[in-house]
């Protein structure tokens, strides 16, 4: 139940404080006494809390609903990872330490798709700038644009439905985390942590009612204690199917898997056809 935490966009610290005090749904949170003494917040910012989750209660997010069908990345060894391919309405992680090919992979996994007839739209939000490594006979196919701003982002996922005749199969959103740092953010706001969750659930409901597979790139950060963490933090993995790990090894590229239930690895392979 604390998924339901989640969806409140509560900074790690505060959901802490919540555990501690056995507080793990949203009903807890909702009779739980003392509230601003638990969370050591103004008495304000903790009736804004309330009210966000009795909203939360009376309207929860839409559930995912996956089907059997599973379309093939063709690239071998991710396919093997995903039992078959990606999941249509679902949305996926590649993740890396900076320098690692996340937006490669997601590139090659887009020709081969188009390769097969289906459309995909491109979300360049670092500047990486990768209509290069898209053969010219595939580009009636791609859609490219690059966002700079969240409102950019908000605006495309409003008119995603019109973007083409029929809406892209894959949606590529590379370097979302870039776009949230420059999201305003202090001590007790929950300004950043809030719309990370947020933009996750529009994004799901725009997969769920198009079909169309959201394949993010992200990378991993050091902590100061040399924890390594994905910049989108953990809040952002509840809507994932999936995340993809990649890591430079002795042999090559590894791919390792890690899907919803629990988030530990679920399988990993040296790629060696990427």
């Amino acid at each position: 139940m604390r998924a339901e935490l989640y969806l409140l966009g509560l900074p790690p610290k505060l959901l802490h404080r919540l555990l501690m005090t056995h507080v793990f749904s949203l009903a807890d949170l909702l009779l739980c006494p003392n509230l601003a003494q638990v969370l050591h917040l103004p008495e304000e910012e903790v009736l804004s809390l309330l009210a966000r989750a009795r909203n939360l209660q009376e309207s929860p997010p839409p559930l995912v609903h996956y089907g059997e069908e599973r379309v093939a990345t063709g690239l071998r060894e991710l396919d093997m990872l995903l039992d078959g391919g990606l999941v249509p309405g679902g949305m996926y992680e590649v993740v890396g330490m900076p320098g690692l090919e996340a937006a490669g992979i997601a590139v090659r996994a887009a020709v081969s798709l188009m390769e097969k007839g289906r459309k995909v739209l491109f979300c360049d939000m670092e500047g990486n700038f990768v209509r290069d490594m898209v053969p010219a006979s595939l580009t009636p196919l791609f859609l490219y644009t690059r966002l700079s701003t969240h409102s950019q982002l908000s605006r495309l996922l409003t008119s995603f439905d019109s973007l083409l005749p029929t809406p892209p199969f894959l949606c590529i959103l590379d370097g979302l985390s870039t776009l949230m740092r420059c999201l305003p953010f202090t001590d007790y706001s929950y300004d950043r942590v809030h719309k990370v969750v947020e933009t996750s659930l529009r994004l799901q409901e725009v997969a769920n009612r198009t079909g169309a597979v959201m394949l993010l790139t992200n990378r991993y950060t050091l902590t100061g204690s040399g924890e390594r963490v994905a910049l989108l933090g953990e809040s952002w993995s509840q809507t994932l199917v999936a995340r993809v790990e990649v890591e430079r090894g002795q042999e090559g590229v590894v791919l390792r898997v890690r899907k919803a239930v629990g988030w530990e690895v679920q399988g990993e392979v040296v790629a060696y056809s990427i």
